[in-house]
């Protein structure tokens, strides 16, 4: 059984994955964050980069339709989400397995000097994308920057998306969604 706080986060996440806003998730959902990374960021979506996110998105699709839409009718309902989460033990962590391929996909293109970091403007690109508010981004930086070195490395970005999946505690990184 999830807790009130799980269900708060796991909602705050269906939230973030519900770009269009509508209720559910479906394809269309991971076809809009790939478009707003390319209007947050320079470069073409059809390059090596864009096409690598694509992928990745397509793999969380596949994996949350074939996990969660128990009734098979191509679009995830809350609901839906919830109860994968709760009857499955390994749901969360093959869905950050998925979702950490999305997350070094973005990474790579916010990482627009390719110095292995992202800096507070680049993690706000991001998280505009994801059309979560700047603010939010902004208590995020700081919370993932754990040596406090005013960016962001590989490392501390997958450790911080994996805990979004999988803390216990509410999540500093979606404050505000």
């Amino acid at each position: 059984m999830l807790s009130p706080l799980q269900i708060q986060n796991i909602d705050r996440m269906f939230s973030v994955f519900d770009h269009d806003g509508n209720g559910l998730l479906e394809w269309a959902d991971f076809e809009l964050m790939h478009d707003d990374v390319y209007r947050s960021f320079p470069g073409d979506p059809e390059s090596v980069q864009g096409v690598r996110l694509r992928t990745a998105y397509q793999g969380v699709w596949d994996f949350l339709r074939k996990s969660a839409d128990k009734d098979r009718d191509q679009v995830v309902s809350k609901d839906e989400f919830r109860v994968a989460y709760d009857a499955d033990a390994e749901f969360s962590v093959q869905l950050v397995r998925y979702w950490e391929d999305v997350a070094d996909a973005l990474f790579d293109i916010a990482d627009g000097d390719a110095d292995g970091y992202i800096d507070e403007p680049e993690l706000t690109g991001i998280y505009t994308a994801a059309r979560v508010p700047g603010e939010v981004a902004a208590i995020a930086f700081r919370a993932m920057d754990g040596d406090g070195d005013g960016r962001i490395d590989a490392a501390e970005w997958r450790t911080s998306v994996q805990a979004l999946f999988t803390s216990s505690e509410e999540s500093a990184l979606l404050k505000g969604v």
